[in-house]
């Protein structure tokens, strides 16, 4: 769009108030006619924008009452952009005297500068101050770009490579024109230009030049989507687009694209958002994103300017991604770390707690929920700034729920299981108990790591077992050679190759959940991974509920590969136990883990340096412990490790794990063994590889996979089955079909029952 009449040439002179602009774009009058069509946008009202510089003195005494550290936040962030300086994931980019560089080859940190997030920081900081010397620095960033960056003259389909100036595509790895950054950018344009749109420097001449470039925008942002693809790029680039052409009207094609651009955001809620209501690629901080994109798209349509929205199922999908997150919330509120997820880790804490108030803020005001605004907690000064006062008072308006608290679930198409105990929700209180256990395959998309069967574990007031994350961004040296393996995660490495990435993909049934458990007493599950170099890898999690988990690996196969099972620990002091095989981590100040080997396979311990990530600038990846067993011998295998966390100031028990054999000539799958887990409270497993009738040397029988028995003093108070039947002593519990049950005895004549199908026999002490 080179000139002023190729612009007027875009736009549909008929459309009501432009009866001036017309007689002068047909008098050749360009400049005139640019003068008045920009009159008529700051004056107009049959479209809303969040506000206008008639709100500005309302919004920026809200800012100042409400958020009263905001403004010095946000002018402190605006200096450093008219230094021109960005600190970019963890790194400061500077460029001397305003001489800005938009393409470097293959660096993630160019796309996030493309998207131009810090021209808001630059409009808030006049609109608090008034000095048009952000005004200036806004411009230059503006016509820097626009100069350096012309508009590609047609579009070549790249998956790979590198950028070159005549040839940028949509999709190539990196570049100003990328998809992506187009869709975020023209958002982040818009924005901006609210709060300058009377700054006596904002010409004719140059808001001529700024809305040329945003009609090409968009047009080369329509053509993006007319591909029909579906994916986080999509949804952000209908999202950027929608305020635009909602605003524009008078743009020919508007309602053609907004047309599109709803359709194609409401295909992709229906399809990239599985019935559990996670989105596709499977990875929390992409899911968010798509959520709360979204979200305010649906917002500026409907809800600011009263046009048609989504359809009734796309906003049930949408609605789906939050409670997706809401159940996936650790007990802190922070989120559990899948695939590409940049989650920062300080001193002994694990995530910079991030409480999603602004994630939850826009769904209270979108779906008016008490569940968002309870885990929002509080309105943040940027849903202020998106939503205004109306977003303020609506959220407001929404009455909290103070005893809100999550369960156990599975979540059976992501494959997902989340164990809890106690409160689980906002737990100011550190009395909560947390895993996620991850069955699920690779997600759609490009985002996943070797993270099959891979758990993340909470006890009351941090994270004990802990997922890396992708480091600090995908140009992280170690992002690829470190992040993504095995070694990176919770799970067991089969062979030496660490960096070796497997394939399941999405939808695939060779990583699956195969059990599920939940009672008042204990949560169960099973997942399985098949055909891990010809190995299958079997993991079950048995949480005894507010007290512990037991952890066993099973591998099955051919050959006597070597074994790794790893923990991945927050930085700092790891102690090794006196039996030289468990360990036991020495935060100081907070909760404190132990692990334990319990079975009979012979392992070896060791402590390995793993990595994570701060955020800071100065140390990117900090060494942090990596606790290891390595076993080698034929197949099958098997680990059996207890997790035992501590409270802050808690001393573990002597835990002095003991072997339980099985009977002479019973079955040779069955073992059992034993541990201390209290004062004079021994917690005893018993186990059948086969699932068949197993006798043990103590006398007791289990029919199935898996017998619990806890001793206090000496004297059986409690037996748990999964199985048909489990006899120990005179307690007995026996079924017909497979069955989880538990009998505890809470008196001397009291007991608590539970089974989830019908008992043939019970018997009592």
């Amino acid at each position: 769009i080179a000139d002023e009449q190729a612009f007027f040439s875009g736009i549909d002179l008929n459309y009501p108030g432009l009866g001036e602009v017309k007689e002068a774009v047909e008098a050749q009058r360009y400049d005139e006619a640019a003068e008045r069509y920009f009159r008529f946008l700051g004056r107009r009202t049959d479209r809303r924008f969040m506000y206008g510089p008639e709100n500005r003195g309302e919004v920026v005494a809200d800012l100042r009452r409400l958020y009263p550290d905001f403004e010095r936040k946000t002018l402190e962030k605006a200096e450093r952009t008219l230094a021109y300086e960005l600190p970019i994931e963890g790194t400061v980019y500077r460029w001397e005297d305003g001489d800005i560089t938009w393409r470097n080859e293959n660096k993630e940190w160019i796309n996030i500068q493309n998207r131009m997030a810090y021209l808001n920081d630059l409009g808030l900081a006049y609109w608090f101050t008034g000095d048009e010397k952000y005004f200036d620095g806004w411009w230059h960033w503006i016509e820097d770009w626009i100069a350096d960056n012309p508009v590609p003259d047609h579009t070549v389909e790249l998956t790979g490579g590198t950028w070159a100036p005549h040839r940028q595509s949509y999709t190539a790895p990196h570049g100003p024109w990328r998809a992506l950054e187009t869709g975020i950018r023209i958002g982040n344009w818009l924005q901006s230009n609210h709060y300058f749109a009377d700054s006596p420097r904002f010409t004719t001449e140059r808001k001529g030049r700024f809305f040329r470039s945003a009609m090409e925008h968009t047009r080369y942002l329509y053509d993006y989507l007319k591909r029909g693809a579906c994916g986080n790029w999509e949804t952000t680039v209908s999202s950027g687009i929608i305020p635009r052409v909602v605003l524009m009207p008078e743009w020919k094609n508007s309602e053609d694209i907004l047309r599109f651009c709803r359709t194609t955001l409401s295909n992709n809620l229906k399809a990239a958002v599985n019935d559990d209501g996670f989105q596709f690629e499977l990875t929390v901080d992409y899911h968010r994103h798509v959520g709360e994109t979204a979200t305010k798209a649906v917002y500026f349509i409907s809800e600011l300017n009263g046009l048609p929205g989504l359809d009734d199922e796309a906003m049930d999908k949408l609605r789906k991604t939050y409670d997706l997150i809401a159940r996936l919330k650790k007990p802190d509120n922070s989120n559990p770390s899948m695939g590409d997820m940049g989650v920062y880790f300080k001193h002994a804490r694990s995530e910079a707690v991030r409480d999603d108030a602004d994630f939850f803020g826009r769904a209270a005001v979108l779906f008016g929920d008490p569940v968002y605004k309870t885990l929002a907690g509080s309105f943040t000064a940027e849903d202020y700034v998106y939503f205004g006062k109306t977003g303020y008072d609506r959220f407001n308006g929404i009455l909290a729920l103070p005893d809100l608290a999550f369960g156990s679930l599975l979540l059976p198409t992501s494959r997902l299981v989340v164990m809890r105990s106690g409160k689980a929700c906002r737990d100011e209180e550190g009395g909560s108990l947390y895993c996620l256990f991850d069955n699920s395959p690779d997600g759609a998309g490009s985002h996943n790591h070797h993270d099959y069967l891979n758990i993340e574990l909470f006890a009351y007031d941090k994270t004990l077992v802990v997922d890396p994350g992708r480091g600090v961004s995908y140009n992280d040296p170690l992002f690829t050679a470190y992040y993504r393996t095995v070694r990176a995660h919770n799970g067991v490495q089969v062979g030496t190759d660490g960096k070796r990435q497997l394939a399941k993909k999405a939808g695939s049934d060779e990583v699956r959940n195969e059990a599920w458990e939940s009672n008042a007493l204990y949560d169960y599950a099973r997942g399985r991974l098949r055909d891990y170099d010809g190995v299958d890898h079997e993991r079950e999690l048995f949480f005894v509920k507010g007290e512990y988990w037991l952890l066993r690996d099973r591998l099955t196969g051919e050959g006597s590969p070597v074994l790794k099972q790893y923990f991945h620990t927050l930085p700092g002091p790891v102690e090794r136990q006196a039996d030289s095989l468990s360990f036991r981590t020495r935060y100081a100040d907070c909760a404190n883990l132990c692990i334990v080997p319990v079975g009979k396979e012979p392992v070896v311990a060791s402590i390995e340096q793993g990595y994570m990530n701060t955020g800071n600038e100065h140390d990117m990846n900090v060494p942090a412990p990596i606790i290891a067993y390595t076993q080698q011998k034929s197949l099958p295998a098997r680990f059996e490790t207890l997790l035992f966390p501590l409270k802050k100031g808690e001393e573990p028990p002597v835990f002095a794990p003991r072997s339980i054999a099985a009977a002479d000539g019973a079955d040779t799958t069955a073992y059992g063994f034993s541990f201390v887990s209290g004062p004079g409270r021994r917690d005893r497993f018993y186990r059948s590889d086969s699932g068949r009738e197993g006798r043990f040397d103590d006398g007791t029988m289990l029919d199935g996979t898996l017998g619990f028995c806890r001793e206090l003093d000496g004297r059986t108070v409690l037996i748990a089955l999964r199985g048909r039947t489990f006899a120990e002593g005179d307690f007995v519990l026996r079924s017909a079909c497979d069955n989880d049950a538990w009998l505890r005895r809470d008196s001397t004549d009291r007991y608590t029952l539970y089974s989830r199908e019908p008992l043939n026999e019970i018997s009592l002490p």
